[in-house]
């Protein structure tokens, strides 16, 4: 549980943050994947980097008047229409690399360094695009006249124009050697003038729709090129931007080769070595995720404290209009917390705004709060959205399993964090309680922070002194509706709101409906 990656993205889910890129305005397509990844990687995030992140937050913050928001909105756009031609199983890229990309560059393994040679490129553009189909033009000169003019003026033979051209009807017509004209409107002639013209139409028309094909591939290759060298630019003016700002977030050296080269060797060396590219835009992602972290309100920086677990008025960032709430905790008072209230009250959304906001701490220093202190936690076990596995687990056994690897993960090496929605409701309410109990007496003597909610009061009600009563409170007003208030604060609430879900869905109407009686 404490390094499983898988466990991370898992745990990311939990928190709903799968689209928390686009949620703070992100613009790269790269950020909403690299994002994901050090979410599900906070735990693993090493102290350096979390500091050097927290602090280009807070620098960017005191000044979010730059340029960035400029270029990351061209740089989307360059993203969007360069990288599919550079991804493994590209369409758009196996189709231009079947067609015609070999035909313009040098493909042999000796040969290939001829690509970056200044002009080399270019010149084969030329000749393949332009001379050869001028050649081909040029096949009936060469074909009728050329023979004529080494007749007439090179071997000095005494033959007419005339004479010449009636040869060459002969030759056509089948005549050679005999005295007689050939009909030209014979079946015969005919026949022999359609084979020639459709050999010769289709000798002429090949090389030039080969050359309109490669003149679009040879295009679309330039366009690419263009952009990868204005790309580059655009990197090495967020560089000088970032220094003058006194940013230490690394910006990748990987596009440094395009330096001075033409549209079509920068195509081509990204061609061979995608892998660049790639690292260019993840590198350009982080830094647009941080400059998009800076420049959202409500996620303030956290500070990081060993004993107190304390977040103030935090928000669940998935809900539009999420209400705030507090959490207090504390290794000297109560570490563990006990969460109540009924059906839709919020108990959920205010664990998971807990859970976003320890793995946005963790992983930028920052949470969805007007203010945090933490822990820096070793290991995350998050019990908001556990799911049975057919065939394998059940519902009740992965509760079970959940159960134990918390209790197996805390240790005093480790400080850990432990959130458990609605604890093993998924058997029946005597063996819940009671796996409940076991699991409670052992989690709240061991050495990490939990958050557990349960509708089983009696355990709120038994629970030592160390454990804090918390409830998402609700009041029931006298014609049967619940006020809900969505926030955590100290206290057990036991109001129930179970009818007011029957009511929306039918279940009252069809108590008292007559058939139901019959089923």
């Amino acid at each position: 549980m404490k390094d499983s990656v898988a466990a991370g993205y898992k745990i990311m889910q939990d928190a709903n943050l799968q689209q928390f890129a686009e949620k703070i305005g992100c613009k790269l397509s790269t950020s909403n994947t690299v994002l994901q990844t050090n979410l599900a990687h906070a735990t693993l995030i090493k102290p350096s980097v979390l500091r050097m992140r927290k602090k280009a937050i807070v620098t960017l913050r005191n000044n979010l008047h730059g340029p960035w928001n400029t270029y990351f909105s061209r740089i989307a756009q360059i993203e969007k229409e360069v990288v599919p031609f550079f991804e493994k199983g590209s369409k758009d890229k196996d189709s231009l690399e079947n067609d015609s990309i070999a035909q313009l560059s040098f493909q042999d393994e000796y040969f290939k360094c001829l690509n970056h040679a200044p002009f080399i490129i270019f010149a084969i553009a030329i000749f393949k695009i332009w001379v050869v189909p001028a050649m081909t033009l040029l096949t009936p000169i060469v074909a009728w006249v050329l023979p004529y003019i080494l007749l007439r003026f090179v071997y000095a033979f005494p033959i007419e124009q005339q004479e010449y051209l009636q040869t060459l009807q002969n030759m056509w017509l089948g005549n050679i050697g005999t005295n007689t004209t050939g009909d030209m409107l014979s079946p015969r002639s005919i026949g022999q003038f359609m084979i020639f013209g459709f050999t010769f139409a289709q000798s002429m028309v090949q090389p030039i729709q080969n050359a309109l094909h490669l003149y679009k591939t040879d295009s679309i290759l330039f366009e690419m090129g263009v952009k990868l060298l204005e790309l580059y630019g655009i990197l090495q003016t967020l560089k000088v931007e970032a220094k003058k700002q006194g940013l230490q977030m690394h910006i990748s050296e990987t596009l440094s080769e395009l330096e001075g080269l033409d549209p079509r060797r920068a195509f081509l060396l990204i061609k061979e070595d995608p892998e660049r590219l790639h690292m260019a835009f993840r590198d350009l992602a982080q830094l647009e995720i941080v400059w998009r972290i800076a420049k959202t309100d409500y996620l303030n920086t956290v500070i990081f404290h060993p004993t107190v677990f304390q977040i103030r008025d935090m928000v669940d960032v998935s809900l539009t209009n999420g209400v705030p709430s507090s959490i207090t905790l504390s290794t000297n008072t109560e570490r563990h917390a006990i969460l109540t209230g009924p059906n839709g009250g919020g108990k959920s959304s205010v664990l998971r705004g807990i859970l976003q906001s320890v793995l946005l701490a963790h992983t930028y220093g920052v949470a969805p709060a007007v203010d945090a202190i933490m822990p820096r936690f070793r290991w995350i076990a998050s019990g908001l959205q556990l799911r049975d596995t057919p065939g394998v687990y059940s519902m009740f056994e992965t509760e079970v399993k959940f159960a134990a690897e918390c209790i197996r993960s805390g240790s005093p090496e480790g400080m850990g964090l432990v959130l458990f929605d609605e604890l093993f409701h998924s058997t029946n309410p005597p063996d819940g309680t009671r796996s409940a109990k076991l699991f409670l007496e052992q989690l709240w003597t061991s050495n990490v922070f939990s958050i557990v909610s349960t509708h089983v009061f009696p355990l709120v009600e038994d629970r030592p002194g160390h454990v804090r009563a918390i409830c998402c409170a609700a009041s029931e007003k006298p014609d049967g509706d619940i006020q809900y208030s969505y926030r955590a604060e100290p206290g057990i609430c036991k109001v129930s709101s179970v009818h007011k879900v029957w009511e929306k869905y039918g279940l009252r109407r069809a108590a008292h409906n007559p058939m139901a009686k019959s089923l």
